[in-house]
């Protein structure tokens, strides 16, 4: 048979494809995504489905020692290793679905500042100018349409970024993109779509037709916006991780490949370093860093941490510098970890009576998103379940040995959504001790290279949707983040959509975003044996009062 009919349920989706195609293949041609967090390379388990119907290839031997390890059923496949043979049914689980996360669209607003692109005596015929601000993250997509004349916001939408089938990380689809035939084009060409897609969105839910988008304004860490505009990422994969640009990008929507917007203005927002983009210029810009009067910092945790001091002065300036924090805080090799979907735990408070918690929208828990995670820890570490060195103690009633070297039951198989124990292993928690521990020491690092005292900083805004909903007493319980005395902790939302829309409402704001790219100073982590030892120690679970923060003698 040369010929197979792939039918995904429960969404009712199907595909015809060649005989031999892979499941997870299949699903991209029908419009399904699929989870993958190591690109489709059969390693982290995600892209578990269940072959309901049809003959399909066996399993080889490291398919089924990565099925045994996840627990998956007699039944379940790795949509990534499997091969189709015939026309085939599948169920593809919640668990495996790469959409309904919870996306965060907006973020605080501030006055805009200088002319506007388009005056508000332009229009005479009755019909307003439009523009669309994106933010175009490594998970979602997020867009916000808006009155070019007025600046006033129309309405906003957002999706998953259908890259994530490729990889739930930069770096895996960096290597799809890099190793696979035709790889780059594969990733530009679905965020082409996906961004047409979104407009189109748009454009339905406010009532305007396409042709009265003048200006689209996108920004997106290096990697994403490389992958975008088709420009070699090799660069981006390799030390010193240089970026293919760092001034604002400006293109018609016919040359990036979109649709019905043909003739719009398509600005792209610069980099600042291999790991610091044009959403993190966005991000300052919308919080005003590079005209603060105080010590301010600006942290946007995610899989990569961008972190930016502002230090006003003569020996002052913007500063900036990232981390690879890893995925744990995103959902990803945690046990039961998931994204923000529907049936994550946010909040979790231990009592003796069992486990307070509140999920994203209600549902019955299914795992732990990140700012889950963070309060699971928080509150084991408050009841002496794990010490500072992050052993799980086997005194606990709760606490039991597992194949990850020790266990903690957090919900019971009763009381949670997927019918089984929802648990925190050892293994979990040292994936979160390496995050932890590389972003307080990332800030530490930063403070220190630039002779800044703890108490000198101000305020600390956290942005993005992690630091939107993340529990900062907490976070500082944990030593995720540090303690800064006089700092207020200021929680901005989607910094980069908001300072996306200010480069497309104006003039002004355009010309600050491309000055915070050369003004920034790029300060590096890589190899930095100060960063070393700083992680190393920021990974135990001290006390508030024993985090050490300020200058620290650099070894020579």
């Amino acid at each position: 048979m040369d010929r197979c009919l792939a039918e995904f349920q429960p969404l009712g989706r199907r595909a015809e494809v060649a005989a031999g195609t892979t499941l997870i293949e299949a699903a991209h041609q029908s419009g399904v995504s699929i989870a993958s967090d190591c690109g489709g390379k059969g390693r982290c388990g995600r892209c578990r489905v269940e072959v309901l119907s049809g003959d399909v290839s066996p399993p080889d031997r490291d398919e089924c020692n990565v099925l045994e390890r996840n627990g998956a059923s007699k039944t379940e496949r790795l949509a990534c290793r499997t091969q189709l043979q015939s026309d085939i049914k599948i169920y593809i689980p919640k668990t495996s679905r790469a959409y309904d996360h919870r996306l965060q669209v907006h973020g605080r607003m501030r006055p805009v500042q200088g002319d506007r692109i388009v005056p508000p005596e332009i229009s005479s015929t009755g019909t307003s100018p439009m523009g669309i601000a994106i933010d175009l993250g490594t998970t979602k997509i997020a867009g916000l349409l808006l009155n070019l004349e007025s600046g006033n916001e129309i309405c906003s939408a957002g999706m998953v970024n259908p890259q994530i089938s490729y990889g739930e990380d930069i770096i895996s689809r960096l290597n799809y993109a890099i190793h696979e035939k035709k790889g780059s084009r594969i990733l530009a060409s679905l965020l082409c779509e996906a961004i047409s897609d979104l407009i189109k969105n748009l454009c339905q839910d406010g009532g305007v037709l396409p042709h009265q988008i003048t200006d689209i304004t996108i920004c997106g860490n290096t990697a994403i916006s490389h992958l975008l505009m088709q420009i070699p990422v090799e660069p981006l994969a390799r030390a010193p991780y240089i970026a293919g640009f760092s001034t604002p990008q400006e293109l018609s929507g016919r040359e990036l490949g979109l649709k019905n917007t043909l003739e719009a203005r398509v600005l792209i927002l610069p980099c600042i370093g291999g790991f610091i983009g044009g959403d993190h210029v966005a991000m300052i810009l919308a919080c005003d860093l590079d005209r603060s009067p105080k010590t301010v910092l600006g942290v946007d945790i995610g899989t990569n941490t961008e972190i930016v001091l502002a230090k006003p002065g003569s020996t002052g300036g913007l500063f900036v510098t990232s981390c690879a924090s890893g995925p744990a805080l995103e959902g990803a090799h945690i046990r039961d970890g998931m994204r923000a979907a529907s049936g994550a735990i946010e909040q979790i408070h231990l009592t003796t009576d069992g486990p307070v918690i509140k999920t994203v929208n209600g549902s019955l828990p299914m795992g732990l998103c990140g700012s889950g995670i963070v309060d699971a820890l928080s509150e084991l570490l408050r009841l002496g379940i794990i010490d500072k060195r992050g052993h799980l103690q086997t005194n606990d009633n709760n606490t039991c040995s597992g194949s990850d070297g020790g266990e903690y039951v957090l919900v019971p198989a009763e009381k949670s959504g997927t019918g089984q124990d929802i648990l925190i292993t050892q293994r979990d928690i040292s994936e979160v001790q390496l995050a932890k521990g590389a972003i307080q020491a990332g800030i530490q690092t930063l403070l220190a290279r630039t002779d800044t005292l703890a108490d000198e900083v101000d305020c600390v805004y956290l942005a993005g949707a992690f630091g939107s909903h993340l529990n900062i007493d907490s976070a500082l319980s944990i030593g995720m983040l540090p303690d800064l005395p006089k700092a207020r902790f200021i929680k901005a939302g989607n910094a980069a959509m908001v300072g996306a829309s200010l480069a497309l409402i104006s003039k002004e704001e355009k010309k600050r975003a491309a000055a915070i790219a050369i003004k920034a100073q790029h300060v590096e982590l890589a190899g930095d044996p100060q960063f070393t030892r700083l992680m190393t120690r920021a990974m135990r679970f001290e006390n508030r009062n024993e985090i050490e923060i300020g200058p620290v003698e650099d070894n020579k």
